[in-house]
């Protein structure tokens, strides 16, 4: 058996050319890295960059970072040394934050990550940075925070206010209720009819400032108690809401048989199908009207349906009856706070629900709303 030969195929010339391969493959790689990349040598000066890291650091030749030191890069130097230390204990750090220099002295955040590597050809320990720009990240992240803090500001300011009408307006409107029917039976007698008709709406006005405060009262309470799931045959919830309803006796009301049994908060979609169904009620304009109520199942959700054969709502007004105390007819004509509505939208906007109207001016309306199958708040 021959002795073992050293391998001499491969010339000079192909060890050049191999060379030069890796470094157009590494010269592609740097060029299309959005981030910016350094390569640091033993003595952690730069003897790397691609153009991306020039950007980040505010140059317009990214070689005038080579043989620069790392520590000249940060805001605080001795933060560089840090890094290089826990980065030679652990060999790869990754999201790592800090203040960095551009070279017009402006600073910015960024992330980097860094990992030590072997040069193949000189043994000598190499240790690659990638590091990204995060300063407007942070300012985002920054400005939500305060978004969301102000807007937990003005919920904790609403639910003081609707605190303050709950309990300290009940007694005055109370008192004013009673001191117009005591005034009224001892002058009774010498009230003229426009005198009556007064105290009349008088007690009307204050029954609707009560109506007006136990809906805020339940606007307010959406989302913020414990309510449970459990198995809600919707038909049955749709008789029980029947029963609570005062509904005329020319007032029809047919309930589809095909409904569904859900797992959900029954309090809620009581509350929903009693405002909707109520809503067509009040605002029915024939002597002998008609309510359907029917669901459609989709893949994932629901789409229940209450069509009424009233006067129909003109487009223009389809987002706004579900604002707040908006009513599309006088309040003294048709007695009605312009609660139920926004309580529906509320409710669903809580369960991820949505409701949307089709209706015209003429063929009544439809009250159309999705409700998920898999929701669960237990």
């Amino acid at each position: 058996m021959e002795p073992f030969k050293k391998n001499t195929s491969m010339k000079p010339t192909d060890t050049e050319q191999m060379i030069s391969r890796k470094r157009v493959f590494t010269d592609s790689i740097l060029a299309l890295t959005q981030d910016g990349v350094l390569v640091l040598n033993s003595s952690n000066l730069i003897i790397e960059a691609n153009e991306s890291a020039g950007k980040l650091f505010g140059l317009t030749d990214y070689r005038r970072l080579l043989w620069r030191s790392l520590s000249e890069m940060y805001s605080d130097p001795e933060e560089a040394d840090n890094f290089i230390d826990i980065l030679s204990e652990y060999n790869c750090l990754h999201n790592y934050e800090n203040t960095f220099i551009k070279a017009n002295r402006q600073t910015f955040t960024g992330s980097y990550s860094g990992m030590i590597v072997q040069d193949s050809e000189t043994d000598a320990n190499n240790t690659i940075i990638i590091i990204r720009d995060i300063s407007n990240e942070i300012k985002i992240s920054e400005e939500l925070a305060q978004a969301v803090e102000h807007s937990r500001k003005i919920a904790r300011e609403f639910d003081q206010f609707t605190y303050i009408i709950a309990h300290d307006l009940k007694a005055p409107l109370r008192a004013i209720a009673n001191l117009s029917e005591w005034i009224q039976e001892d002058i009774g007698n010498l009230l003229t009819d426009e005198g009556c008709q007064n105290f009349n709406l008088l007690k009307k006005r204050v029954v609707r400032m009560e109506s007006m405060i136990r809906g805020l009262s339940e606007y307010s309470k959406i989302g913020k108690q414990e309510v449970r799931s459990e198995s809600v045959d919707v038909h049955g919830l749709l008789q029980e809401v029947l029963n609570h309803l005062s509904i005329t006796p020319t007032m029809k009301v047919e309930i589809s048989q095909k409904m569904p049994v859900l797992i959900a908060p029954k309090s809620a979609l009581f509350v929903i199908f009693s405002n909707l169904i109520e809503n067509a009620i009040k605002h029915n304009n024939k002597e002998n009207g008609c309510i359907r109520i029917y669901s459609d199942e989709q893949s994932d959700h629901f789409e229940f349906t209450v069509e009424d054969d009233g006067p129909g709502i003109a487009p223009e007004y389809h987002e706004k009856i579900f604002a707040l105390f908006q009513t599309l007819q006088s309040k003294d004509k048709v007695e009605n706070i312009g609660m139920g509505l926004t309580l529906v939208k509320r409710m669903l906007e809580e369960y991820g629900g949505e409701i949307r109207i089709e209706s015209g001016t003429v063929c009544g309306s439809k009250f159309i709303f999705t409700w998920f199958k898999n929701l669960n708040c237990s």
